[in-house]
């Protein structure tokens, strides 16, 4: 039996890391047409390294995006024509938005675990999973959270991070 623990506990061990190795969304799922904050967590450096910018792109669909401010980090926005034209809560058509969102300071110890929160307008339709590639740039190296899962293949072993928007539930979020 102790044995048993100890192979159980060896097995947990290893696959920790794992499982805290990428940019984490603090929700997997949000309803379709809310507003929805969500947070991007980064749960370590690169080999090491502290992390001092993490910049994420904002998704085809995603009709509005705004940061959240954190102490000793610059933010920069970057807006430019949506790769597919969204309608906001007005039922009016936006053609132009953000596009990504920076935030350089820090440096954020690989000792260490933050969170990077945006307020999103989701799309108007449910089913669709929203990928939110992410590159996390440290003092040494970089960490590029882009590749999207293909059906059939398993997890890549960078993936962006996901989230799905579902059925709305009545009322505005």
């Amino acid at each position: 039996m102790r044995k048993l623990l100890l192979v159980i506990s060896a097995v947990a061990v290893l696959a920790v890391p794992a499982a805290y190795a990428h940019v984490s969304p603090t929700q997997s799922s949000a309803a379709a047409g809310s507003t929805a904050i969500i947070g991007f967590t980064i749960g370590h450096g690169c080999e090491g390294s502290p992390t001092r910018q993490v910049t994420i792109q904002i998704p085809a669909g995603v009709t509005s995006a705004k940061p959240q401010p954190k102490p000793g980090w610059r933010i920069t926005i970057r807006r430019g024509k949506l790769p597919e034209p969204v309608k906001d809560f007005a039922g009016n058509t936006v053609t132009v938005g953000v596009l990504e969102v920076t935030w350089t300071g820090g440096p954020l110890a690989d000792a260490y675990f933050d969170t990077f929160y945006l307020r999103l307008g989701m799309p108007a339709k449910a089913g669709k999973t929203l990928y939110f590639k992410t590159v996390q740039r440290c003092v040494k190296g970089v960490e590029r959270w882009i590749q999207i899962p293909v059906k059939g293949q398993g997890e890549p072993d960078a993936p962006a991070p996901a989230v799905t928007v579902t059925k709305a539930t009545g009322g505005h979020g």
